[in-house]
């Protein structure tokens, strides 16, 4: 077993790593490094970086994509942007997860009682959230990449309820495995 860290990509934080006595990493901060979107020539940098880790014996063992809502409209384009350039990332460098918050569609009510807001529940809108990530896992699955999704609330305090994370209420994991019929899509 190896024991591993989240960071960004940065030779120093190898070196820290390596001195510290860890085995592996998670790549954080993908969307701000030298191989997002933004950057058309990803590829030295990106195998210039696994061969560092490489040689101080470390391996990546996810890439962390993206950590925000994918599925807030504003959102989504730039999400599956950058969760596609990190897979062709992670085929490049023989890294076989990719992770990232699999987002929520966010949509109040007012109730009629109180006439305050009220959050339409995660189940009504499974359909938009696998219509969203079975196309991006079926690419990731053709490179032999897995999806992982961060299971964190992400809300107030961190509690289960207003939050923009569909996984981070247990009882959505069953339900969103069983609509997607992707098997390279699993909890970080």
């Amino acid at each position: 077993m190896r024991i591993g860290f989240i960071t960004d990509a940065r030779v120093e934080q190898l070196d820290w790593a390596k001195q510290n006595g860890f085995g592996s990493f998670q790549w954080n901060r993908f969307e701000t490094s030298f191989a997002a979107p933004a950057n058309r020539d990803w590829q030295g940098e990106t195998t210039h970086f696994a061969g560092e880790a490489k040689s101080r014996n470390l391996r990546i063992s996810a890439i962390g994509a993206h950590y925000r809502n994918p599925l807030d409209p504003a959102q989504s384009e730039f999400a599956r942007t950058v969760f596609l350039r990190a897979i062709d990332v992670a085929a490049h460098i023989g890294v076989k997860t990719v992770a990232g918050f699999p987002g929520a569609v966010i949509e109040l009510e007012t109730s009629p009682k109180g006439l305050n807001p009220v959050y339409q529940p995660f189940e009504k809108f499974l359909p938009q959230v696998v219509s969203f990530w079975e196309p991006i896992a079926k690419y990731a699955a053709d490179q032999g990449v897995r999806l992982a999704f961060e299971h964190c609330p992400q809300g107030p305090y961190h509690l289960p309820i207003m939050h923009y994370n569909i996984l981070g209420q247990p009882a959505m994991w069953e339900r969103f495995f069983n609509a997607t019929k992707c098997e390279n899509i699993g909890l970080e």
